[in-house]
């Protein structure tokens, strides 16, 4: 949802929004991916925890597509899986990335919230936890 609030913002507007976004949550991480020229950030995650418990929101960089997203959330979800249990609500236009994430063992299905978002119901995914 975070994405769309920034889809029309000029670049000084999106600096601010994005600073704002980051120093909203106590956690914060940049999640890379190789490509052939060395490492490029792909997406800002913030987190807030809760004893062993992680709420994570991400931001995704516009170049950031399909394999990269996925290599690159299997591998947060498993190394960040290890130390919290990290809960995440999904859009169902979402449903189907964290489904392929399922098939990658890093998280599982918790159930469905009818009615949640405004487009819809959430599906609750979760990590296996430390």
């Amino acid at each position: 949802m975070f994405r769309e609030a920034l889809e029309n913002l000029s670049r000084d507007e999106f600096k601010e929004s994005v600073e704002n976004w980051l120093s909203s949550g106590p956690m914060g991480w940049f999640l890379t991916a190789k490509f052939s020229g060395g490492e490029l950030p792909v997406a800002i995650v913030i987190g807030l925890a809760k004893g062993w418990l992680l709420e994570a929101h991400t931001l995704w960089m516009p170049w950031a597509f399909g394999r990269i997203k996925l290599e690159t959330s299997a591998a947060f979800l498993h190394g960040m899986g290890d130390k919290y249990l990290i809960m995440i609500t999904a859009e169902p236009d979402t449903w189907r990335f964290f489904e392929q994430l399922e098939r990658y063992d890093v998280v599982k299905t918790v159930g469905i919230v009818e009615n949640y978002f405004p487009s819809g119901s959430m599906k609750l995914f979760q990590t296996r936890g430390p």
